[in-house]
Order: structure tokens, then C-alpha cells, then sequence
């Protein structure tokens, strides 16, 4: 409400006056005088309490709290009966430990649940907090409550035998969100050398400081050698460390485990439809929507972070967890592709107008799904341009070409194979009636997506793939897309190819390496390019369809505002575009020097 009146009194004054009705209903307006209410009436009305009792009470019950509240983690219940001066508290963990099992069960259920409100609210209130110590203390105590809350919860699974995969999943999530949180922090503590604390510590940051500034002068060379994903610009988690992406990575794939069997259950469990189990259908269709949603939540968080961690590890040479990352992201793209299946919800028995809107709901995880895909290549791309440009990755990485390679067949082969998965999420292979057809071709088209043709691979007509990294294409053997090759340009093609690799396996193993990787990263940066390609194109046509329906409005004012923002957003995909082919240019250039040099050196060897 709002301030009617305001009366000035003293404290001493407080517990004969403040409650009294005069003071409670009085809406006059004060007196002009500064004179205090303690009159000789008022002075003799008697005090509803006395300060020096509550000031008394306040110390022993705050020593009490001291003396017995000393477990971390723990929730306490203060309470004290109705008409009685007794107050009691209570360990809720040590009262359901010496309850019986139901009340056991109920305890421990409602100390979780607990645990998880309180740690969402802490969540709300770090948003606001401006002070980084603070925010510090909410993410630790957070922390605590979530891992106790999924203690009570295994605890509990212990002894119903109920997993409770979504209420853990879900704190998994949030968990491994406490740690994406951090990155502002540490950001800021690089920049300034830390929080105010002890002389030592300051004097050990400085000499960080200046032990860091020496490195970074030593090897600023070398960082200007190496490429930086482009991409990745527009993605999350860009400020967060290493070891908190590490920890988020454990948590996200810990949640996925959880709900992972949970949906692949309730897929085989959907009954027949029939005229008498429609409700039962509908109701399992909504529970594997729901847990196709947040599973779909958990790989989307999961993939940027394993992308953003693999950056990370290309910064230290770390070479066998950036390839292990890959593979995660690799993995979990394909998982999250089979995930709209269900997610949608597309079934055999819609018409044409639903399919069509179950198309434009998928169209924005179509997009995002498309985005991580072109930063994965440009990271697959980037690791082998870098492998094959710094000799570091074998001194430190302990990495050959042909892990490189490796690494770079199998993310193809992760991404690509949805194709072969029928029914049920994850290959299970539940065979589906000829009845829903067109829902199966649906779920193809949607999982073909990501077997995107490089534009490499088109030119040079299947010459250069990932497993053929010879970099050498036969001009007379080429083919034009439209005419179907003959059998003497085949022969053509593969003699030349066949050159091609014999001139590899005459070199050394480090020269042989570097061709080959060099070759491998113009394949991927051409793959992340087709990607880009098509993103756009699709903006295109976007574009052009709102065109046409703005054309009969009269307003064109708003419009015009969003085509500018359009147009915009459009710039910045098309400048990503342009450096992405600036990369493939320049590793082409490469390769292209070294067929140039081993030109002359067959020439020479040859005339002499």
C-alpha cells in the first residue's frame, strides 16, 4: 500500500506505543511540533514486551543454533507449539534414519524435494546478485543441495526400487548448469588477479601475471599460425574453463544414462491402436514426447559443450581428449537427429495440413542441429590444418596422421549412420507395419539431413573424400554430373588415382601425414561450407515467401524494420561464409604447392 502517516518515537517507546490503536488506525496528519508520543498517558500504559527479554531470548537461541546446527547440507526444522515456550528442532536426516520404512520414504522424499527448491531458488537469486562472492557462496551452496538432493534421491531408489530418472535427470541438468554459470567469474578474476584476500596471494598472482605475459610474447607467433574457429562465435560457453566444462560434460552424459533406457521403454510399451485404447495411446504418445523434449535438451547443452571443450583441448595440444570430444559430439548429434522423431510426433494417420505443421515445428531443431553440425566439421577441420602445420601435436599430443584420419571417418560415420536406424531411438530396430510408411520416410528425411555432400567431393567427382586422401584428380577423367561416366574415363580416373597413391607411399611417414591431413581438413572445411550453404538458401526462401504475403498488406513500415534485422543476421552468416572459404582456399593453396613441387621433382628425376 501506500504511507498515509508518519510518526516519530522513540525505541524505548516502541513496546508500549507502536501496537497500541492509536498508532495502528491513526491516519491523521502528524503534528507540526518534533514532540515524541511519551506523554505521561502513554508513559503508563503497560509494555506488550520488554527489549532486554527479546534482546535475551534472540543471544540464547542464536547459541542454540550455533551449538546444534553444524552438518553441511543438512535441513533442520525450528518449531515451537501453540501456548507453549518450548522450542524444539529437528534433524530431518537423523528422524528418518530412526523412522519406519514409510516414514522413512516420506522423510527422505520431502527433504529432496527440498533440497531441489531451495537450490533452484539460489539459481534465481545468483541472476541477481551483482557481488561475485556472493555469487561464489549461492553456486557452492547450490552445488551442496543439488548433490544431496540426488543422495536422498538414490537412497530412496534403495529402498521403493523407483529410479525417479526425471526428477534426477533434471537436477543432473541443473548441476552441470552451476558450472557453465561460472564463466563471468573467472573471466573477471583473470582480468583483475583475483578477489581482495591475503599480501601472498596477491604477490603469487603478480608473478603469474608476469610468467603469463612472457609466454604469451614467446609464442605470439605461433598463435597467429594457428586457425580459429569461426563459427563458434555465435555458440554458448565461450568464457567457461576447461575443468568446468569437463565437470558439466559428466554431469549432461550422467542424465542422458538416466533417461536414455526410460524412453527406449516407453517406445516398446506403446500399445495397438484400437477404438478401446486411444486414451492409453494418447497419454504414452505425450510421456515419449516429454522425455524425447528433455532428452533433446540434455544432447543440444551436451553437444555445445563438448564442441566448446574440444576448442579448449586444441589450445594445449591435448590430442587425445579434443578427439574424444569430437566423438562425443559426433555421437550425440546423430542420438539428438533420432530424438525429433519422436519429439514431433509424426504419426501415419495425419493429413497433409499436419504434416505440414509438424514440418515448421521442426524446422528451428532442423537449424540449431544444422549450426552445431558446420562447427563441428570447422573444429574437425581446424584440428587437421593445425596437425599438419605445427609439429608440437606429435612432441606433445603423441598424435600420428592416422589418428587424425581416423578421428575424422569415424565423426562421418556417426553423423551419417541415422540412416540405417528403424524404430525405436538409439538403432533398436523395432520393425514398424507397411501401414506407416510414409511416417518412416518422414523420419528418414529428417535424419538424411545431416549427410551433407562436400562441394569437394561433388567437383571432383567422388575423387577426394576422407578415404581417398591422395589430392590428385585426373583432368581428362573428368566427368561432367549430368553425363554418366564411361568405362575409359573410369580407367582414367582410377589410374590416376592409383598414381596418386603410389607417389604418397614412396614419401616419408611425416611428409605422407601431412598430405593426407592437409587433404582431410580441405574436406571438412567443404562439408562445414555445404552446411553454410544451405542455411542460407533456406533463409533465402524464407525471405521471399514473407515477401510475397507482406506484398498485399498496406503497412509496410514494420516490415521494412524486419527485413533490415534480416538482412543483417544475413550479413553475419554470409561473413562466416566468406571465411570458411578463405580456410578451404588456403589449405588448397597448400596442397597445391606441394603437388606443384613434386611435379618438378619427377620432372627432374625423370630428365636426369
Amino acid at each position: 500500500g501506500f504511507i498515509t502517516n508518519v510518526k516519530v518515537m522513540k525505541t524505548a517507546d516502541i513496546p508500549s506505543c507502536m501496537m497500541s490503536a492509536d498508532t495502528m488506525f491513526d491516519t491523521s496528519p502528524p503534528p507540526n511540533n518534533t514532540a515524541t508520543p511519551s506523554s505521561s498517558s502513554e508513559a503508563t500504559k503497560e509494555p506488550l514486551f520488554s527489549p532486554a527479554i527479546v534482546d535475551m531470548n534472540a543471544t540464547i537461541l542464536l547459541n542454540f543454533l550455533k551449538t546444534n546446527c553444524t552438518k553441511e547440507n543438512t535441513t533442520y526444522l525450528l518449531r515451537r507449539h501453540p501456548n507453549s515456550p518450548e522450542i524444539r528442532l529437528y534433524d530431518i536426516s537423523a528422524l528418518s534414519s530412526s523412522s519406519s520404512t514409510f516414514a522413512k520414504r516420506k522423510w527422505v522424499w520431502w527433504l529432496a524435494t527440498m533440497s531441489h527448491r531451495f537450490a533452484l531458488r539460489l539459481s534465481q537469486l545468483s541472476s541477481v546478485v551483482t557481488s561475485q562472492e556472493v555469487k561464489r557462496l549461492y553456486r557452492s551452496r547450490q552445488r551442496g543441495l543439488l548433490g544431496n538432493a540426488l543422495e536422498l534421491l538414490q537412497d530412496l531408489e534403495d529402498m521403493d526400487g523407483q529410479g525417479h530418472e526425471l526428477i534426477c535427470a533434471s537436477i543432473m541438468e541443473h548441476l552441470a548448469d552451476t558450472f557453465l554459470e561460472c564463466d563471468d567469474v573467472a573471466v573477471e578474476e583473470e582480468e583483475e588477479g583475483g578477489t581482495k584476500g591475503d599480501v601472498r596471494k596477491e604477490r603469487r598472482q603478480k608473478k603469474k601475471k608476469k610468467v603469463k605475459q612472457k609466454n604469451k610474447a614467446s609464442c605470439t607467433n605461433e598463435k597467429k599460425e594457428k586457425p580459429k574457429p569461426t563459427s563458434s562465435s555465435s555458440q554458448p560457453y565461450g568464457k567457461v574453463t576447461a575443468d568446468g566444462l569437463s565437470k558439466a560434460q559428466d554431469h549432461l552424459l550422467s542424465g542422458i544414462k538416466k533417461l536414455w533406457p526410460l524412453l527406449q521403454q516407453a517406445q516398446n510399451d506403446v500399445p495397438t491402436t484400437t477404438a478401446t485404447e486411444k486414451t492409453t495411446t494418447t497419454s504414452s504418445m505425450i510421456q515419449t514426447e516429454a522425455l524425447s523434449m528433455q532428452l533433446y535438451g540434455l544432447h543440444h547443452k551436451l553437444i555445445n559443450v563438448s564442441l566448446r571443450l574440444a576448442e579448449r583441448h586444441l589450445r594445449t595440444y591435448w590430442s587425445s581428449s579434443a578427439m574424444q570430444a569430437l566423438r562425443i559430439s559426433a555421437r550425440r548429434m546423430k542420438d539428438a537427429v533420432g530424438l525429433l522423431h519422436t519429439l514431433i510426433g509424426v504419426s501415419s494417420s495425419q493429413s497433409m495440413d499436419d504434416d505440414e505443421r509438424k514440418e515448421a515445428k521442426q524446422k528451428p531443431y532442423l537449424k540449431s542441429l544444422r549450426k552445431q553440425y558446420a562447427w563441428l566439421w570447422e573444429c574437425c577441420g581446424h584440428f587437421a590444418r593445425s596437425f599438419a602445420a605445427d609439429n608440437l601435436w606429435r612432441e606433445r599430443g603423441h598424435a600420428c596422421g592416422d589418428d587424425v584420419v581416423s578421428l575424422l571417418r569415424d565423426v562421418e560415420v556417426a553423423c551419417c549412420s541415422s540412416m540405417n536406424n528403424n524404430g525405436v531411438v538409439g538403432g533398436g530396430g523395432g520393425g514398424e507395419s507397411s501401414e506407416e510408411s510414409s511416417s518412416q520416410g518422414k523420419k528418414e528425411e529428417t535424419e538424411n539431413f545431416l549427410n551433407v555432400i562436400p562441394p569437394i567431393t561433388i567437383q571432383s567427382n567422388d575423387c577426394v573424400t576422407l578415404y581417398s586422401l591422395s589430392g590428385l584428380v585426373s583432368s581428362n577423367a573428368s566427368v561432367s554430373p549430368t553425363s554418366s561416366p564411361t568405362s575409359a574415363t573410369k580407367n582414367k580416373k582410377m589410374t590416376a588415382m592409383e598414381i596418386a597413391q603410389q607417389v604418397l607411399q614412396h614419401q616419408k611417414q611425416l611428409k605422407r601425414d601431412e598430405r593426407r591431413v592437409l587433404v582431410a581438413a580441405s574436406v571438412c572445411y567443404s562439408r562445414a561450407i555445404g552446411v553454410f550453404t544451405t542455411l542460407l538458401h533456406e533463409k533465402k526462401e524464407e525471405e521471399e515467401l514473407e515477401k510475397q504475403e507482406e506484398e498485399g498488406n498496406e503497412n509496410n513500415a514494420s516490415s521494412k524494420e524486419e527485413g533490415n534485422s534480416a538482412t543483417k543476421k544475413q550479413s553475419v552468416e554470409e561473413a562466416i561464409l566468406s571465411l570458411l572459404r578463405q580456410r578451404l582456399g588456403d589449405a588448397c593453396n597448400e596442397i597445391g604447392k606441394i603437388l606443384l613441387t613434386e611435379v618438378k621433382n619427377i620432372l627432374s628425376s625423370t630428365n636426369n
